[in-house]
């Protein structure tokens, strides 16, 4: 089990492979070639973060921005190929709910075998909602989603049982639980500042 309020790197992670993905803006499922292309934004801080913090654990993490890519699709087979994650976690506000579920249908479509976590704040907001409307998320994280993602992926590195980690949503035996809420970290030094020099970015 993994203690959060430590800030003791976890042992048995390193090597594994997380890809953390800031989803395009889609209006229709349907027709997931019309997208928003934003090439002037900026890093999205909020996964920079998580992906900083999960580098302190010896996780080999990536960010993948799909907003600044042209061909957004093609970018994100040619990074699952080649960097071969074992999980990938996808974020979202409201507006890149779909853009989010469809990058997970695409990454499932690559290797169904690849673990996907939903989170931010369209996760938060509605996560009974969201995973029973997404089955291609394999979970989903609730709130503060460091520590989550942490034991989510320490389960997989070990070929252990997730379904019971604290802070998600699941689906199990044709419904949905909501497991316990992961209390908030009391001290902010556990969560590393953000590595600005892109050595997380794809």
């Amino acid at each position: 089990m993994i203690v959060p309020e430590s800030g003791v790197p976890v042992t048995g992670l390193s090597g594994i492979r997380v890809l953390l993905v800031q989803p395009v803006v889609i209006i229709n499922a349907e027709n997931p070639k019309k997208y928003v292309f934003s090439p002037g934004n900026e890093l999205p801080l909020n996964v920079l973060c998580l992906a900083t913090f999960l580098r302190t654990h010896s996780i080999d993490a990536k960010l993948l921005d799909l907003r600044i890519q042209s061909a957004p699709w093609e970018e994100l087979e040619r990074v699952i190929r080649d960097f071969e994650p074992r999980v990938v976690g996808i974020t979202a506000c409201s507006c890149e709910e779909i853009g989010a579920s469809v990058t997970a249908t695409k990454v499932k479509a690559i290797d169904p075998s690849i673990m996907t976590v939903f989170g931010g704040i369209q996760a938060s907001a509605e996560p009974e909602t969201m995973i029973s409307r997404y089955p291609q998320f394999d979970t989903l994280a609730v709130g503060e989603g460091e520590f989550t993602l942490l034991e989510i992926i320490h389960a997989v590195a070990s070929n252990s049982r997730w379904e019971s980690i604290e802070g998600t949503v699941v689906r199990t035996d044709g419904s949905v639980r909501r497991n316990p809420t992961r209390s908030i970290s009391d001290s902010i030094d556990v969560f590393p500042a953000p590595d600005r020099d892109r050595k997380s970015v794809v």
